[in-house]
């Protein structure tokens, strides 16, 4: 089964595409795995930037729907020449090579689209376009050990329920392994960041194998793209009009208040702490502030407090909030120096702030993570 991501082109245009032309720019002379022949003063050495990869993708779709699937993999590599980390063309040209009864090949491109992010572990099991090559040895082996893996990944997402507010949410959840429903447990509640999912975000929280909370993650209200697995964000932030974005922030921090409510009739909750990446550090702050009576603290790592979008009396409100900041030096995301504006600008509001500091740029160290964990107060 191919994953397509645009919609088919008509007959005419699949005809007149159904060689591809050689390249003629004087780029193409250089060779790109060896820096050192590149002439960076080469007026037309950036000429590769103008080819159109959408419609490259969709001429590579239109040869597997005719059945080409020769040419289909020859458009599906030069896409991936210019775009190396689309894990759903990693994954249709594995299938172009099972069609074609290449079980090496097949399996090899396999292995690169799951290395790559692909986690559909149902559609890679039943998908028709490997029968031709599922019995052949060199296929099997391959094929064995990433059903496996993703079997393991899929295990760290955790328990996937829903919970029925205006519209169904669903979320996931991981409970310690000696769970006791008569127990109090704290609650980390997962924010990811922008284009990221619930799932995804799982995987990196239960990476700091603290087992002493209650783990849940939910997905932003906003879709974003999403072809190999859904990606979602928090708020609108790219609309034009200002007071649209803070509405869309408004809601979507009544949004996480409203969950928290239910998470904590749900389980016998004792504190809730927000965990924050990025997009969802700045939400973090948003719903955290908001409803400082209903949560105990933010862990925001690389994001910065959205002040355009959060009064200064909601500020002097919250100050009881306990406030986790975690950045590393090098992010090119969101600068070292926003979040220590952020932690300097809510210490002199006489909020409780700490601050930790890792070498690298925007990311969760699981490491640090489990540190400020174990150091929580519960």
């Amino acid at each position: 089964m191919k994953w397509a991501r645009f919609s088919i082109l008509s007959m005419v245009f699949f005809l007149a595409c159904a060689q591809l032309p050689a390249q003629e720019d004087s780029a193409s002379e250089y060779d790109w795995y060896r820096p050192a022949t590149i002439n960076p003063l080469d007026p037309r050495i950036g000429d590769f930037l103008d080819i159109d990869l959408d419609n490259l993708l969709v001429q590579a779709n239109d040869f597997y729907q005719a059945g080409d699937y020769g040419n289909a993999a020859r458009l599906y590599l030069v896409y991936l020449h210019y775009n190396i980390d689309d894990p759903t063309a990693i994954y249709n040209l594995a299938c172009c090579y099972g069609l074609m009864g290449e079980p090496a090949l097949a399996a090899g491109y396999l292995q690169r689209a799951v290395r790559d992010g692909f986690r559909n572990l149902e559609v890679i099991r039943t998908d028709s376009d490997f029968n031709k090559v599922r019995g052949e040895k060199k296929f099997a082996r391959i094929f064995d050990s990433l059903t496996t893996l993703l079997e393991e990944v899929n295990r760290n997402e955790g328990e996937i329920k829903q919970l029925a507010l205006e519209f169904p949410v669903q979320y996931h959840v991981k409970l310690p392994k000696w769970f006791n429903p008569g127990k109090s447990y704290p609650l980390i509640l997962g924010l990811h960041g922008a284009g990221g999912n619930p799932g995804e975000f799982m995987r990196t929280l239960v990476a700091s194998e603290n087992d002493d909370y209650i783990y849940v993650t939910i997905p932003g209200p906003y879709a974003s793209g999403g072809d190999y697995q859904p990606g979602y964000l928090w708020y609108n932030r790219e609309n034009a009009d200002s007071a649209v974005v803070r509405k869309s922030f408004e809601l979507t921090a009544e949004y996480i208040a409203d969950i928290v409510k239910h998470l904590r009739n749900e389980y016998n909750v004792s504190k809730v702490f927000l965990v924050g990446f990025s997009m969802g550090s700045r939400i973090g702050f948003g719903a955290a502030i908001k409803h400082y009576d209903l949560i105990n603290g933010l862990i925001a790592f690389g994001g910065d407090l959205p002040g355009d979008l959060i009064s200064d009396r909601e500020l002097e409100l919250a100050q009881r909030l306990r406030v986790i900041l975690a950045h590393g030096t090098t992010d090119m995301a969101v600068p070292y120096s926003a979040a220590q504006k952020t932690g300097k600008l809510l210490r002199e509001k006489g909020y409780e702030v700490s601050f930790y500091t890792f070498d690298g740029g925007h990311f969760v160290p699981s490491t640090l993570l489990n540190e400020i964990l174990e150091h929580l107060p519960n």
